[in-house]
């Protein structure tokens, strides 16, 4: 138990001990990695608008799923395109549309996401009617009946707002993480002994002692008299 204790203690200082001679590095990559994701999100994100038309539709249950089945069909937004003048394809008219019940009842919402509210209300809208029509002729079913028409109009809020600080915050914090990540590679990837227990490992043998790196330092004005009197005295050989 002592010695996993103390695998332990040492191994958080060692990580400790890379972190603090590394830091350089990760000073580095997280300054890049945040700055590139500070300036990627402060970009102007187009906003997106959701819009919802209800209708209820007067039917069993595989009934109602057929006809959200349906509502996604090329033969209800080719129509719609037409009908609106739109140049979009339908899958690019299938990504914005997306049908659900309201609390498992017969109502349905039909729901539509664009950068401009007014278009997504008329497409919509124009759905339903389609969908009513393809329903009748497909299925004979006329049991759909529109509960309120989507409205574009007013002030609408965006589906998507930007929250600048998160972001910020965020990059910062996954710049941090890649940071440490890179001074724990470097380090792996050095060979360089720098811990008494990792050099006996290697050679086998005991520490006998270690030398400490001194750091020069300035003299005081004392040491600078005590040794301004010391003169070195030079003899030529064989004089």
């Amino acid at each position: 138990m002592n010695n996993l204790h103390t695998a332990k203690e040492i191994n958080i200082k060692e990580w400790l001990l890379v972190l603090k001679q590394r830091w350089l590095t990760i000073l580095i990559v997280t300054v890049v990695i945040a700055t590139a994701g500070v300036l990627y999100s402060s970009r102007p994100a187009v906003p997106l608008y959701q819009v919802s038309a209800r209708m209820i539709v007067h039917s069993d249950t595989d009934t109602f799923n057929t006809i959200r089945v349906l509502l996604k069909e090329p033969i209800v937004l080719e129509k719609v395109s037409g009908e609106l003048k739109l140049n979009r394809s339908v899958n690019g008219l299938r990504n914005q549309v997306f049908t659900s019940n309201v609390d498992g009842t017969q109502v349905a919402l039909v729901s539509v996401v664009d950068p401009d509210p007014r278009v997504a209300a008329a497409i919509a809208n124009e759905t339903v009617e389609q969908l009513k029509q393809a329903a009748r002729e497909l299925l004979n079913f006329t049991g759909i009946t529109v509960l309120s028409d989507a409205n574009g109009s007013g002030s609408q809020e965006p589906i998507n707002p930007q929250n600048q600080i998160r972001n910020n915050i965020l990059s910062i914090m996954i710049g941090l993480v890649f940071g440490i990540g890179a001074a724990l590679l470097r380090n792996s990837l050095d060979d360089t002994i720098r811990l008494e227990h990792r050099a006996k490992d290697l050679a086998g043998v005991p520490i006998l002692g270690t030398v400490t790196r001194i750091k020069a330092k300035p003299l005081t004005k004392k040491a600078k008299q005590l040794t301004s009197g010391i003169s070195v005295r030079g003899e030529t050989v064989g004089s």
